[in-house]
């Protein structure tokens, strides 16, 4: 009944949204602000018209003081940028922070009681003293004083006096139909404000340049004085470019004046203000004629050279958006020189700061992107934190298309294509089209399993995928759109979105009503499948019929899809689109007489997972294989060459000696689904054949694998004539989907066959058995946490064992087989003491033995050259008693650095070892552990050397050290897991 009762209010609440008219609420605003250089402060009075649009009366209003989002490590911006690795907040000195103060509230004049969110210092509530009825407005005011935090955490703050002013004022959080959206700052997921005007006085030092939201209004003595300094400077810059000295001034701050200006803007249909400041600034103007606009570009001598085009990249930008989208309504638009550490660039109303573009195309490319947010967050005002894709997503795909169409191809994936490429030209990236950027980059994330879908949360993403799905998949799916829809029937849904939700805040519905509308598609496949999932896009040509071809759906979207009809030269015959199915069907395509193949999306216009499945030809055998092209080490994924890739490789191990010989696999960037590797080499030590293979398929969040090893086996490193080939079969699942979750979790399960073979071996032939084997079934089940200063890991692992040892009466394979079973506990944990990521490690580790203990000891220093019955390890000298090659360990099981003659357990083993990174610049730790072998206890402890992947153990106290004789060169233990450095998979887990 309570069930029941539950559904019914969920459907009466979602029909009453339903009803619930569109409304929104008013805001005007007038500031009067004052710069204080010095002491890096504003001081501030804000008055602010609010105007109850909604048909609820207001006993209250939540409003953002966004500059508390810097005070420290409890805020939400500290949390989403630790979450990220960035811990700046957390070890900041107070002069780095911020935050606003000395607010006194009052409405329509009266001291108003106003409190901090319970959860959130940069959210206030301001109790109303008597409700807002619906259709009527309230005045609030209240001075108010800012701190200026470091610019190095955010959008707003300083770099010496370099200022970016933004979201530096209280000002309403957006209340409409679904209520309120009372919202902490963040950096990643951005803004959603309410619409309305400013009226913005602000005082500084007479030799500041400032670049802001709105116009100068006019009849102001010292706005009038300003736009004759703006004259005198964009002169002064020209004549410096003209004369060759623009990038050679100085870039320190000249001292300020102490003679003060007050600059007055204003500006309607904005949901915001910004402005910027530098003493600096060189200045040049534009002019866009229509729509009519002005255009201003001011930056610092040190990036002069590169500037020099802004008014180009503006004009052109504006040109573009307008034409596509419509008209930009406001008379200018400024590009700032900034210092800004959250993204290369940010956008503000009329106003971007850019931060370092690195290089011209990188500097067109951020002003083109913010100005376009002009549009995309500016007049359609959608709410980013929720739909995220709306605003970076389609201004993306703008941003894209302006390069396309301005550049055409003299474009690459690799930017302009002029002047040296390097490693651009080196992986073929040249011979893609810019375009398909957005697709490379979206396939990083999916091919690894890694992706979220478009309809996420902003904060939900991890800071990989707001990049890859947000700006990039959202780009390329808005693309798609458009091929599907047409250019012509596209832009006027683009545009009639535009004209219905200027100045007001659309969601993903009423994008999908005006599409819809100007096309007369249906795009249920757009917004109800390829947005709100991480299904994929994937058609395959199935084959080719006398009536046309068979298009079979290998993907999980029923999107449309386009196929091409292609000459022997490359060259598109006939373009046809279709209507998506879920599964296979039969289409009408023509063979026009030159027709040489057909090609699904041959202009890269569709979000393709996997084009190497798209072309079928025409005639001849192997209609839908490409042709094989052998590469030297890797390229980019392409969909015309069957690509293998090779490489020379060699090593050397005690009992191989050199080996040499190639490496061949199929790893491209994206990574595929399914993958290979084969690395042949040559022993010169034993003469025989030795290397490693692998192949894996991932589907979905599973992992399948298959390997191989084969390398020299030795019972002493003086006996080296015997091999070991050690294969292995493996399924990995991993769990907790979302990418931002503290907790990982995996479950791995693993069969391994082992063989040693001694038949070329002189050696003991007598006594020994020609061919060992070793056998084992087991299962892993790892979770890794994350917390602001911690990372940990723990595991369980069950192994069921049967093996022939290395010694006994030969015979058939079945006799002297021995068995175990062992239980192992792994729990690691690294704590961060410091500023500089400084580590106290603490391991633990419990191991339980049933069966006979000579299968699988549990070694108190872990695996070692003499104790690997299953050759989970990699050595340097299997066997090895003496020498560097001896003290090759891979601490796990009891992590002790100690010899490989270490005791070992026959039941029980317990240890914890604890790690200390020492602060004092150098790689340098010290160490000390302690274990329970069967009941007796043994302990060490030394100093380390700390390499990363490689580390030395040097023991001051170990069972046997005496202090009369000791000489450490003779104990240490250096550990290095090669198996950890396979480069294909550090490729894949660093992309997870």
């Amino acid at each position: 009944m309570r069930v029941f009762v539950a559904l019914i209010a969920v459907w009466s609440a979602a029909q009453a949204l339903a009803q619930t008219p569109y409304f929104q609420q008013e805001v005007n605003h007038r500031i009067e602000v004052r710069l204080d250089d010095e002491a890096h402060t504003l001081h501030g009075f804000i008055e602010t018209e609010y105007v109850n649009n909604s048909p609820e009366a207001l006993d209250f209003l939540w409003l953002h003081v966004w500059p508390n989002a810097y005070e420290g490590p409890t805020s939400a911006l500290a949390k989403q940028q630790f979450r990220s690795g960035n811990l700046f907040m957390y070890w900041a000195m107070a002069r780095d922070l911020g935050g606003i103060d000395s607010l006194d509230f009052a409405v329509n004049g009266q001291r108003a009681t106003w409190s901090f969110h319970p959860e959130h210092r940069d959210i206030v509530r301001l109790e109303l003293p008597q409700a807002l009825a619906p259709g009527a407005r309230l005045a609030y005011s209240t001075p108010f004083r800012v701190q200026l935090p470091s610019g190095q955490i955010s959008r707003l703050g300083h770099i010496g006096q370099s200022y970016q002013i933004t979201q530096w004022y209280p000002k309403p959080a957006v209340y409409d139909r679904d209520g309120w959206h009372e919202m902490p700052y963040l950096n990643q997921g951005e803004f959603y404000s309410e619409y309305g005007a400013f009226d913005v006085r602000i005082t500084l030092p007479e030799n500041y340049t400032v670049g802001a939201t709105g116009d100068f209004v006019e009849g102001s003595a010292d706005n009038d004085a300003e736009r004759a300094r703006l004259d005198s400077l964009v002169a002064d810059t020209e004549a410096a470019f003209a004369t060759g000295v623009a990038g050679a001034r100085s870039m320190e701050f000249p001292p300020s004046v102490l003679v003060m200006k007050t600059l007055h803007y204003r500006q309607s249909n904005v949901h915001d203000f910004a402005w910027f400041a530098d003493k600096r600034w060189m200045v040049l103007r534009g002019e866009v004629e229509s729509p009519d606009v002005t255009t201003w570009a001011m930056f610092t001598p040190g990036e002069a050279d590169r500037w020099r085009r802004a008014p180009e990249y503006l004009h052109d930008a504006i040109v573009a958006y307008s034409k596509w989208n419509g008209d930009y309504p406001y008379r200018q638009v400024t590009a700032v020189d900034g210092t800004i550490s959250a993204g290369g660039g940010m956008e503000y109303p009329n106003v971007t700061v850019i931060g370092n573009a690195g290089s011209d195309l990188g500097l067109e490319t951020v002003i083109v992107h913010e100005v376009g947010h002009n549009w995309f967050y500016g007049i359609l005002g959608t709410n980013e934190r929720t739909h995220a894709w709306m605003d970076e997503g389609i201004n993306s795909f703008n941003e894209t298309r302006y390069f396309v169409e301005k550049y055409g191809d003299t474009l690459s994936l690799a930017g302009r294509g002029t002047g040296p490429l390097g490693l651009f030209e080196a992986v073929e990236a040249t011979e893609f089209s810019y375009a398909m950027r957005d697709q490379f980059a979206y396939l990083i994330s999916a091919r690894v399993g890694a992706d979220q879908p478009m309809a996420c949360h902003s904060d939900e993403f991890s800071d990989l995928n707001y990049g890859t799905i947000v700006y990039k998949k959202s780009a390329a799916a808005m693309e798609h759109l458009r091929g599907a829809l047409g250019t012509e029937a596209f832009d006027a849904g683009m545009q009639l979105y535009f004209d219905r939700w200027k100045f007001r805040h659309p969601g993903p519905d009423d994008l999908r009503v005006a599409l819809e509308e100007a096309s007369g598609a249906d795009l249920a496949w757009f917004f109800e499948e390829l947005v709100p999932t991480t299904g994929v896009v994937d058609y395959r040509l199935a084959r080719a019929t006398k009536q046309g071809l068979v298009v079979a759906n290998a993907g999980q979207i029923n999107a449309p899809f386009r196929i091409d009809a292609l000459n022997s030269a490359g060259e598109i015959l006939e373009t046809r689109w279709f209507s998506g199915a879920p599964t296979r069907q039969r289409i009408a395509f023509d063979r026009p007489e030159a027709l040489d193949r057909w090609v699904l999306d041959a202009a890269g216009q569709m979000l393709e997972y996997n084009r190497r499945n798209n072309t079928l030809r025409a005639r001849g055998p192997l209609k839908s294989v490409e042709p094989l092209a052998l590469r030297f080490l890797t390229r980019l994924d392409r969909e015309d060459r069957t690509q293998v890739f090779w490489s020379p490789v060699g090593g050397w191990n005690r009992n191989d000696g050199f080996m040499a010989g190639l490496l061949l696999h199929n790893v491209t960037l994206p990574v595929r689904n399914f993958h290979w590797y084969a690395a042949p080499m040559r022993s010169f030590g034993t003469n025989q054949f030795v290397g490693t293979a692998a192949l894996g398929l991932r589907t979905g969040e599973w992992t399948w694998e298959a390997g191989v090893r084969r390398f020299g086996d030795a019972l002493t490193a003086e006996y080296s004539q015997s091999t070991y080939t050690r294969n292995h079969m493996a399924v990995t699942g991993r769990f907790n989907r979302n990418p931002t979750s503290p907790i990982k979790s995996s479950l791995r399960i693993e069969a391994v066959d082992v063989l040693s073979d001694r038949s070329h071996s002189e050696l003991f032939i007598d006594i020994l058995p020609e061919k060992n084997w070793a056998q084992s079934l087991g299962a892993e089940f790892e979770v890794r946490s994350s917390g602001l200063r911690t990372e940990s890991a723990w595991s369980m692992e069950v192994r069921s064992m049967r093996i022939r040892p290395n010694w006994g009466v030969p015979g058939p394979v079945w006799e002297g087989a021995r068995t175990a079973t062992v239980a192992l506990l792994h729990g690691r944990t690294a704590y961060a003491y410091n500023r500089d990521g400084k580590e106290v490690r603490l391991a633990g580790f419990a191991g339980w033995l049933q069966g006979d203990a000579s299968v699988y000891p549990l070694q108190v220093s872990g695996i070692n050259p003499h104790a690997d019955p299953l050759y989970d390890g990699l050595f340097s000298g299997r066997g090895a008693e003496t020498g560097w090659s001896s003290r090759n360990n891979l601490l796990n099981h009891g992590g002790l650095p100690l010899p490989y003659d270490a005791p070992s357990a026959q039941e029980v083993l317990l240890s914890a070892v604890v790690d200390w990174q020492l602060p004092m610049g150098l790689p340098l730790n010290a160490y000390a552990g302690g274990a329970l072998v069967d009941g007796e206890g043994v302990a060490t402890a030394g100093v380390s050397l700390d390499l990363g992947a490689f580390r030395m153990y040097l023991p001051l106290a170990a069972p046997g050290l005496t202090t009369s004789d000791y000489r450490p060169w003779e104990g240490f233990i250096w550990s290095l897991n090669l198996l950890n450095l396979n480069p294909m998979e550090l490729v894949r887990s660093a992309l997870k």
